[in-house]
Order: structure tokens, then C-alpha cells, then sequence
């Protein structure tokens, strides 16, 4: 039966969103996208509507969904492309038909750019058809990131910090322009780091995915020395699975380091989570990360759940 790639709209949220959490829970894992995240995503100031498409199947509807975001890193302009078709729907050639429709618009990019681009897409140790689907695509694996996370069950180690600094949490004193632009320089020094947009950091705060009462920031005076942006409470719950909450940034600039603030930051945010009734809490870090982070990480308890591969292919 033919099926039919056609640009996203709007009357196909719900069956776009339905076909990801189905192939979600066929490939068992660790998200579990909900409604709130899919409107998040395709709200997000940095995301093209052109770059978004559907697979539809005459009397099934839309039975296949993709997305991507483009970024202009330290290592090169990279198109993430990132999508998920119904497992009732596979094995038709649906998925490489989207990831060619993406790589159209890379070559397009890449063109109205006059420079390089790279096409990306992740995929977890469970995903082997997503694997399977890059690698016949002709993508190669790049880089590797874990999934850890901790149990709140387990004790919680005490919360420490140099006495000249002052931890505050992101609602007790917003400084919201500070803190985004402490973050782009902490985190300049990670693999292919792209700036954030102001509007982007803002949009996670608007669209709930950041906990101001949750999020904390070691000061010291009127600088700010390190962040953690932490996603709590039940939206998170629902969308991380176990009911955990999330670490979603933490950093730390370069003058303060190695002075205990990212372990300092951890441990608040553990207490956070367990005040807030997570059951446990979870972060993604680069597996290659050269500050150190999976083993600061490995520190305070959190434990590698799941690896999830970069694969990557150069246009020209």
C-alpha cells in the first residue's frame, strides 16, 4: 500500500503524536513523550516548520512523524533530524523516506548556507532499527551519550559549599540574562557547543520545563559561579518515566571550578527532587565529556541506565 510524505500541520498533532509514543513503547525507551512535550517542541523558537513531515497511509492516517532542528556548532552546521514511525507501520520503507526528505534539506541548507552540513540523529541501544535505518542511510556513529539516573531512595550525601558563595534557587533571585549567559560560557567548553538563544532558555521556563522554585545558582557577590536548571514536579514526571524529575543543565564557570560547586549543585537538586516526592532523578551527559562530569555524577550516586549513539553523515 502506498503511503504519502507530506509537510506537517496542525490537524495532524494527535496522530503524529500517537505513532511517537507507540514506537516509544515498542522500543522500550526511556521517553515517553506527552502532548505538553510535542507542542514544547514544535513551539521551540529554533525549530522550522519546513523541517517537519508526515508519512500518511491512506485510511490509517499518519502513521509517521519527523522533526529537526538545526544548530551551528563548534564542530559544524549539524541538521538533527529525529522522527519515529508506528511499529504497525514498519518495514515499508517509511522511515528512510523521512530521513530522505531530511536530507533533502540538508543538501538545500547547505546550499543557501554555501558551507558544509552535517545530518544527525540519536538513537538509544534498544532502537536497533533506528540504528539499522542510519547505517543503511550511510550515517556513521560520532559520539555517545549516557542516560544516568540516581535513586532518592538511598541516602543523600550533605550539602557543602565554599563559605564565600551563596546558593539561591532560580525564583529567589532571578537573573535571568545572567544566568543564560553564564551557561553559554560554561558550557563552551562541550563538544560542539552552540550557543542559546535567549529566547530559547526563555522558552523552557514559559513552557514549563524548568522549575524556578527547583533550579539553583551558587553566587558569588553579583556573579554567578554555577547553574542547575532542573525540570521537576509532575509534567516531568510524566514524561521521564518512573516518576523521576530531571537535571536538565548544570555548569559550572571556569574560575569556580574544582572548588565542589557542581557536587554542591547535585545535592541541592537531590533534595529538591526528593522534597517534591520524585522517586528519582536523572540526567543525559556526553559519554567523552572532558570536565569530568560522569565521574562527578558517579559520585553522588547516579548510575548509567542507558547509551543513546550519534550518527552523523557530511554534505557535501
Amino acid at each position: 500500500m502506498p503511503f504519502v510524505i507530506r509537510p506537517f500541520v496542525e490537524p495532524d498533532f494527535e496522530e503524529a503524536l500517537r505513532a511517537m509514543q507507540a514506537a516509544e513503547e515498542a522500543d522500550s525507551t526511556p521517553e515517553h513523550t506527552t502532548a505538553a512535550d510535542l507542542r514544547f517542541h514544535l513551539a521551540d523558537p529554533v525549530r522550522r516548520p519546513e523541517d517537519q513531515f508526515v508519512a500518511v497511509m491512506p485510511g490509517a492516517g499518519v502513521v509517521a512523524f519527523a522533526l529537526a532542528m538545526q544548530r551551528d556548532g563548534s564542530e559544524g552546521y549539524f541538521y538533527l533530524t529525529d522522527g519515529a514511525v508506528h511499529p504497525a507501520w514498519r518495514r515499508r520503507g517509511i522511515g528512510r523516506a523521512l530521513l530522505q526528505q531530511h536530507w533533502q534539506r540538508v543538501q538545500a541548507v547547505s546550499a543557501g548556507l554555501n558551507r558544509p552540513v552535517i545530518m544527525a540523529g540519536r538513537a538509544f541501544s534498544t532502537q536497533t532499527g533506528v540504528e539499522a535505518l542510519f547505517s543503511g542511510f550511510g550515517m556513521t556513529p560520532l559520539r555517545y551519550f549516557f542516560e544516568m539516573r540516581r535513586s532518592l531512595a538511598e541516602p543523600l550525601p550533605a550539602l557543602e559549599l565554599p563559605a564565600h558563595l551563596t546558593l539561591r534557587t532560580w525564583s529567589e533571585r532571578r537573573a535571568d540574562e545572567a544566568i543564560w549567559r553564564a551557561l553559554n560560557e560554561a558550557f563552551a567548553d562541550h563538544w560542539n557547543h552552540a550557543e542559546m538563544p535567549f529566547a530559547e532558555f526563555m522558552h523552557r521556563l514559559a513552557q514549563g520545563r524548568a522549575n524556578a522554585d527547583a533550579s539553583f545558582v551558587v553566587w558569588d557577590g553579583d556573579e554567578v559561579a554555577g547553574v542547575a536548571i532542573n525540570d521537576m514536579g509532575p509534567g516531568a514526571a510524566a514524561r521521564r518515566g518512573n516518576q523521576h524529575g530531571w537535571i536538565s543543565m548544570l555548569s559550572v564557570r571556569r574560575p569556580w571550578r574544582q572548588q565542589g560547586l557542581g557536587r554542591g549543585l547535585l545535592i541541592a537538586s537531590l533534595q529538591a527532587g526528593a522534597a517534591l516526592g520524585h522517586p528519582g532523578l536523572g540526567l543525559h551527559v556526553d559519554a567523552a565529556n572532558l570536565t569530568g562530569a560522569v565521574r562527578l555524577y558517579e559520585g553522588v550516586g547516579f548510575r548509567v541506565t542507558a547509551t543513546r549513539a550519534m550518527y552523523h553523515r557530511a554534505y557535501p
